[in-house]
């Protein structure tokens, strides 16, 4: 199975990708691979993502040297063992969790985090 995207080629160094806005995005493991490489990229929307899932949260480990704000909203599949994975994220400052049912202990995934990141 071929996977196309549709960011600009050229070269490396020519553009820089710093924000993502995912809302309402088919989004799932296979397009995280894409993330490889961002290294400017610091600021990441996943907001009513259907296809978001834990293993989707593992792979963002491709942004543990520049992820800043962060926000997981409205997601079905997202779990407590989904954000375990957060803590990976060296350079978070900002957190958002909001509308996560399948998460039963939300202050638990905050509380990994420590002094690292600001819990909206």
């Amino acid at each position: 199975m071929k996977i196309t995207t549709f960011l600009p080629t050229g070269k490396k160094g020519k553009f820089r990708i710093e924000e993502v806005d995912a809302t309402d995005s088919s989004i799932m493991h296979i397009g995280f691979e894409h993330f490889q490489n961002l290294d400017h990229l610091r600021a990441l929307k996943l907001h009513h993502c259907t296809y978001l899932t834990d293993i989707c949260l593992s792979k963002l480990v491709y942004l543990k040297e520049s992820l800043r704000d962060l926000q997981i909203s409205s997601c079905g599949d997202i779990t407590d063992a989904g954000l375990v994975h957060l803590h990976k994220l060296h350079k978070l400052q900002t957190l958002f969790l909001c509308d996560l049912p399948a998460v039963k202990d939300m202050d638990k995934g905050s509380r990994d985090l420590g002094r690292r990141a600001a819990i909206v």
